[in-house]
């Protein structure tokens, strides 16, 4: 069938969209005053939709799919392609041909034509729970796929809402199709999708006790989609489990025997928490006192590997009064005693979110406003104009100001996911490539300076040849001293590395002849005491059953000593130091 063609994910990963700008068209929209090239043939495209059906529907579609291509992105406002689509999709009888446009445009035109097919979301949850035309709920079955297929892996902010809301409605195949189009996006995004997962996970869980089979089975295969975005390795072979415990709450003391029983290394963050909570929620409820118990051994080893604060306080609120129930209501001693362990493991996070200052977030209209002083500022003094005269532009600038709220939000600030996925592709119609990473450069910068706190902010505009920026992980014996810890060293300044007794600090600066898993070439470091090098690119360290890393070297023969300078993981990681 076509909707599986379009909507399948082969062809999602066939679309030319990546971290680069090999496929970006820029300068694509011609700006001017003379309006768009085809115009007239255009509109009369959009007004031979109405009353097609079939294969007349579709081969009209197509046509005006060509033509907006040919005449670039500003076709969608100037020629009235937009309002045409709304306009028929509010009558049966034309929505099967606007059904059929929507999948066409976005088959044709991929990611140009996604600050203006996301829109039309809500119409096509609408017509695949249409009662009286199968026609149309093909169609509308169709074009659902095909939008999520142009979406960016950052748009969870412009595409989240939307699904939610058809979640949230009573018609089942409006629900059912909002999850399976949800799971989707999951799977296209995947990390960038994790860092939603707390709003998520209640969503499409409650919907897995619908009472329609259909809803249930695309919520639990949506839910599934949705947890494997986590990036937790200790808690990825569980979600199978978690989601069977969702499904059946007699599976849930089983299921906190599984988790109660690993061994937690790799840092927890929201995602990881998003999956665990809601299980140690429903086990506070347990009446046997051994999988209360559980929970609290749950909760305190994967608090204790909490690196940012912050990540765990969306969670306090209800986790925080249900583990402090627990202490005083269990008979057990020993169960009162975990209890009250993991109530200060959690006291400790709570006092750490208290003592750092939070990231900051922004709304939209903030995001808008510093794109555009940026376009001002950067691009052609004539160019500032189309920013208020020019609705494609406007609609551009919007949606990739959503995109990037979302991202602010979720932490994610590395800046070249904002260049090739955050703002460069919707500016690329209308400026050229210089241009659009110039603007691209302010706006990351301020957002940057504006939303992440300054003890967290990277030192790149010290001045000084980089000697080492990376981020690595220490392991000595079964212990992880550090992990996800970014190191970065400036040529010619000294640094000291302070800790308390037993932290790590000889580890880490133990000359080893021989390293177990070094990070480094092998020309970064000499293992004779030489001269220090740049270092190469990191990797994830095994645990080892001896210290391993990094040396104490010179700077240069005979000068003093230079230390690292050991700083919590930036903040576009999901990382900062763990609390306590």
């Amino acid at each position: 069938m076509a909707m599986a063609k379009s909507g399948s994910y082969e062809w999602r990963m066939a679309l030319p969209k990546t971290s680069s700008f090999d496929n970006i068209d820029f300068m694509s929209a011609t700006m001017s005053e003379s309006g768009v090239k085809g115009a007239a043939e255009i509109k009369a495209a959009v007004e031979a939709l109405k009353g097609a059906t079939g294969d007349d529907a579709v081969d009209k579609a197509e046509k005006l799919a060509q033509l907006v291509s040919t005449a670039g992105v500003r076709a969608f406002c100037e020629c009235g392609v937009v309002e045409g689509l709304k306009a028929q999709l509010g009558d049966r009888a034309t929505s099967e041909a606007a059904f059929r446009a929507i999948t066409a445009l976005c088959q044709v035109m991929t990611f140009k034509a996604e600050p203006f097919m996301v829109p039309f979301l809500p119409n096509v949850l609408a017509g695949v729970a249409d009662k009286k035309s199968k026609e149309v709920r093909d169609a509308a079955e169709e074009a659902g796929p095909c939008i999520i297929a142009i979406c960016s892996i950052q748009a969870s902010k412009n595409v989240q809402p939307f699904l939610f809301a058809g979640i949230a409605e009573t018609n089942w195949q409006t629900k059912m199709w909002a999850l399976r189009l949800l799971g989707q996006f999951a799977e296209q995004s995947d990390a960038p999708f994790s860092r939603t997962l707390y709003q998520v996970v209640p969503v499409v869980s409650s919907a897995m006790w619908d009472t329609k089979k259909e809803v249930k089975e695309a919520a639990r295969a949506a839910t599934l989609q949705a947890l494997n975005t986590c990036q937790n390795r200790d808690i990825r072979p569980f979600i199978p489990a978690v989601i069977e415990a969702i499904e059946n709450p007699s599976e849930v003391p089983e299921t906190l025997h599984k988790l109660s029983s690993t061994v937690f290394v790799q840092s927890v963050d929201n995602p990881a928490l998003s999956i665990a909570v809601p299980i140690l929620m429903r086990g506070t409820q347990e009446k046997k006192i051994e999988s209360k118990r559980r929970v609290c051994v749950i909760a305190d080893n994967m608090c204790k590997l909490i690196d940012y604060a912050h990540e765990a306080t969306t969670f306090m609120p209800e986790l925080m009064p249900a583990i402090a129930r627990l202490a005083e209501e269990m008979s057990d001693p020993e169960a009162r005693q975990m209890a009250n362990k993991a109530l200060k493991t959690l006291k400790n996070i709570q006092e750490s979110a208290a003592s750092f200052e939070a990231s900051k977030t922004m709304e939209p209209e903030q995001v808008v406003s510093i794109i555009n002083d940026a376009i001002k500022t950067t691009v052609a003094d004539n160019w500032g104009k189309w920013i208020s005269t020019d609705k494609s532009v406007g609609m551009s600038i919007e949606y990739a100001a959503v995109t990037l709220s979302g991202m602010i939000a979720g932490m994610l600030f590395v800046e070249e996911d904002w260049k090739f996925h955050g703002l460069c592709p919707y500016l690329a119609p209308y400026m050229s490539e210089s241009e659009s990473q110039a603007v691209c450069k302010i706006v990351y910068t301020q957002c940057y300076k504006s939303c992440v706190p300054i003890e967290t902010q990277e030192d790149e505009h010290d001045e000084g040849e980089d000697l080492c920026n990376c981020e690595f992980s220490l392991g000595y014996g079964a212990r992880i001293l550090l992990n996800n810890t970014r190191l970065h060293l400036k040529r010619g300044k000294r640094y000291g590395v302070c800790g308390y007794n037993g932290c790590g600090k000889s580890t880490l600066m133990k000359v080893q002849a021989h390293f177990d898993a070094p990070i480094c070439h092998p020309d970064a470091l000499h293992a004779r005491m030489q001269t220090a090098r740049t270092f190469s690119t990191p990797r994830m360290l095994a645990v080892s059953r001896r210290p391993f890393l990094l040396c104490r070297y010179p700077c240069s023969p005979g000068k003093s000593i230079c230390h690292a300078d050991l700083r919590a993981p930036t903040l576009h990681t999901g990382h900062r130091q763990r609390p306590g």
